[in-house]
Order: structure tokens, then C-alpha cells, then sequence
């Protein structure tokens, strides 16, 4: 990558708990750590939200056809970093030219001929339904909302600035942006010292990202969501020669390789999760490779990469990189030591003079 920037911004922590909203039941499968926090935050907030402003969640944050998170790209660009300068930028905005930016996974400037080709849309629907059909970025599943919102442009636009509006004012209180607050700080403190020890494969396992030469000299932009758990949106602009990506605090303390000291309970925690202790026969006296350990264990590479990040943070094996590659092994004495602090608990008192102490 030429260029990486970790960034905190309020605006992205809108599009993220607008989509958190609509689909946080498609999500929870990634979320343990921050799990009830993120249950109880859905449950509260659907309930305060009046029903014509939730109902249009479900058109701009579905989960597959991204209309309002497509407005991403124009908050990194374009220097919006907080709730009021995007609802000032969306004010700048003629409906016709937020349509523009709803159905285009590119980053386009404004464009008084692109803007007119959507107000025609508007006034025939012939036209409409042929534009909305003959579009690949729709799943079926959306074209029926992508009608609805070219049908009444202008409706389309107070909606959506209505409901960001609201989100801004009655969702993130003052006691809330501190949780956000702190969330960023652990995302970057783990960031940082996660990238300046292990670099680019650190990104790819971090971003679930394939390995790729065109995109390692693409800018890397990355905003930390407390709302997206464990989870992570990434969006790719090569007319910018760009990646975004919004990536969960969780996601972040799941990959997350540093060591930590090590705790008994922890340790057992480790040690029960499903795979871990095949795991650890497999990396017995190996220095492995991730793809390597996938093929031999059959696991898939995302739930592997947590479970081996989980064993390197609790000194059950050792981490590094070779190369651009990640690499775990373990051995006696690490599944010794770390065996000897869990009887260290049990038994109430420390085994003098070990030679593993």
C-alpha cells in the first residue's frame, strides 16, 4: 500500500450504526466480544426510532444493494468528518446528483449531465424500471426500493437527510460518544502496534482481503466502527487508486497478534474454543504457513486467522512473518509454561523454583 491512514470520524459511525440497524441480525454471528452491548444499543434504538424514518432504513441500508453507504467515498474525499458537515454536504446536494451517488459503486464528481439523466428517470417510468432492471449492482432483492427512490427524488433526499438528522441528535449522546471514543483509541493502539510488527499481512488477515500486486500501491483508508463488531465493509476505487475499509473494533481484537500477558483463565478460554487443541498438534515443532495450516485442518482461512491470533496473544505459539506471509509454531515448552500458570491457579500457590518460571 503507498499510503495507509487509521481514522476515527462520526460521520462513518453513522453509516455504520444505520446499517447495524437494519441488519444486525445478519451480523451477530461475527459478534461475541461486544455481542449484548451491540443487542442492547439495536433494541433501544429501533424502539425510538418513529416507524416512516425506520422503514427507510431498510431502503438506503439493506444488505445488499449499499445506497447510503455508497455516500462513503465522498465523506473520505471530500473532508466530512462530523454529523454537521454531512448534513451541510447533503444540503449542498441536488437530489438528482445524491441519486448519482446511491447508484454508482464509483466515486464520481458532480455532473450537471449525469444529474439531468436521473431527473428524466424521474419523469419517465418506463425509463426507470429499464434502468433499474438493466442494473448490475441491484440484487433483486433491492430494485423494488431503487424504484421507489428514483420515483421521488426529492422524497428520497429529505428522507435520508431526515433520517440521518435524527440519528445524530437522539442516538449518539454525550455518554455514547465517550464508548465510541474509547472504542477508536483500542482500535488504533492495536493497529499500530499490530502493523509495525508484522506490515501488509497484518492488513490482508485484518481486512479478509485477498493477496493482490495491483492493490499494494493502493491508498489505504480505515475507519474504526465500534457498531460493526466483527465485521468489516471494504470498498475498492481505482479511479482513486484507493481501498476503504470500516472494520469493527472486534474485528480488530480478534486478529489482533500481540502478545499478552498471560492469564490462567484466559488461557483456558483459549484452549476450549472448537479446533484450537487440533491446532496446536498440527503447529507441534512446524513453522506453518496460514494456507498451509488451512489445508491441512480444513478450516476456513477467517475463523482460523482468529483462533491462531488467539494462541499467539496467550504465548501458546509463536508469531511472525516470513516474507509476506504469516507463520505459527508451538512447542513443548510454550504448551508447558502456559499449562503450569493454569495449575499455578488451580492449586493456589506458585511452583518454586521451575525451570519454566
Amino acid at each position: 500500500m503507498a499510503d495507509v491512514r487509521v481514522l476515527n470520524n462520526e460521520a462513518v459511525s453513522v453509516l455504520a450504526a444505520l446499517f447495524r440497524l437494519n441488519n444486525h441480525e445478519k451480523m451477530i454471528d461475527r459478534d461475541t466480544l461486544a455481542a449484548d452491548h451491540l443487542a442492547r444499543w439495536v433494541i433501544k434504538s429501533r424502539v425510538s426510532i418513529p416507524a416512516e424514518l425506520f422503514e427507510m432504513i431498510e431502503v438506503f441500508f439493506s444488505w445488499d444493494s449499499f445506497f447510503g453507504l455508497r455516500t462513503l467515498p465522498y465523506i473520505c474525499f471530500e473532508g466530512i468528518d462530523s454529523c454537521e458537515a454531512f448534513m451541510e454536504w447533503l444540503e449542498r446536494l441536488s437530489p438528482q446528483s445524491l441519486m448519482a451517488k446511491f447508484f454508482s459503486p464509483q466515486y464520481y464528481e458532480d455532473c450537471e449531465a449525469r444529474d439531468l439523466a436521473f431527473r428524466l428517470l424521474e419523469l419517465d417510468e418506463r425509463e426507470t424500471l429499464k434502468y433499474v432492471f438493466s442494473n448490475l449492482e441491484l440484487g433483486n432483492s433491492s430494485r423494488y426500493s431503487a424504484i421507489e427512490i428514483l420515483r421521488d427524488q426529492n422524497g428520497a433526499k429529505e428522507s435520508f437527510s431526515s433520517l440521518l438528522h435524527f440519528i445524530c441528535r437522539e442516538l449518539f449522546d454525550g455518554e455514547f460518544l465517550e464508548i465510541l471514543r474509547e472504542s477508536s483509541r483500542t482500535f488504533r493502539e492495536l493497529f499500530n502496534g499490530n502493523f509495525s510488527l508484522y506490515g501488509q499481512p497484518f492488513l490482508r488477515e485484518l481486512l479478509d482481503i485477498e493477496r493482490r500486486e495491483e492493490s499494494s500501491e493502493s491508498d489505504l483508508y480505515i475507519f474504526s466502527s465500534w457498531f460493526l463488531g466483527g465485521s468489516v465493509i471494504t470498498v475498492n476505487l481505482p479511479e482513486r487508486n484507493s481501498v476503504i475499509s470500516i472494520v469493527g473494533e472486534e474485528t480488530m481484537r480478534k486478529k489482533n497478534m500481540l502478545p499478552e500477558a498471560m492469564d490462567p483463565l484466559e488461557i483456558a478460554g483459549v484452549l476450549s474454543v472448537e479446533g484450537s487443541m487440533n491446532l496446536l498438534k498440527t503447529l507441534m515443532n512446524r513453522r506453518m504457513n496460514i494456507r498451509s495450516i488451512a489445508k491441512e485442518t480444513g478450516l476456513h482461512r477467517h475463523g482460523l486467522v482468529e483462533k491462531l491470533a488467539a494462541l499467539s496473544r496467550q504465548g501458546l505459539a509463536v508469531t511472525g512473518v516470513s516474507g509476506d506471509e504469516f507463520w505459527f509454531e508451538t512447542d513443548e515448552q510454550l504448551i508447558d509454561r502456559a499449562l503450569l500458570i493454569m495449575r499455578e491457579m488451580m492449586v493456589g500457590k506458585r511452583v518454586a523454583d521451575h525451570p519454566l518460571q
